[in-house]
């Protein structure tokens, strides 16, 4: 974990595949997921639930338009193209967006 500081609390859900993280250095806060058939305890607000959804999304996203044909060191225009189309997977007008894109290049001026 060489992205996180030494000693940080890692508040993370109940899994059991987290003991490590306390034997490295740091504290584990295992909280309670929130499902939505049950009354929030309070732990929704610190758990990030939306993170986990959001993964899910990516994953099925991507095996299911790669099939695992992703190459490491051009992660970043599929990575671009996801939060596009997740940013717009509830749009009601979302067969407007090329046709604007090429409104907005036809009425722009050209750059130099």
């Amino acid at each position: 974990m060489d992205v996180v500081a030494l000693g940080s609390n890692i508040i993370s859900d109940r899994h059991n595949s987290y003991p490590t993280i306390v034997e490295k250095g740091y504290t584990r806060e295992a909280m309670k997921k929130p499902y939505s058939w049950e009354n929030a305890d309070g732990d929704d607000d610190r758990l990030l639930p939306r993170a986990g959804r959001v993964a899910a999304h990516m994953k099925r996203w991507y095996l299911g338009t790669y099939h695992g044909g992703m190459k490491i060191k051009e992660v970043q225009p599929y990575l671009d193209e996801f939060v596009f189309r997740y940013n717009r997977r509830t749009s009601k007008s979302r067969g407007l967006v090329f046709h604007r894109m090429v409104q907005a290049a036809v009425n722009s001026k050209p750059a130099l």
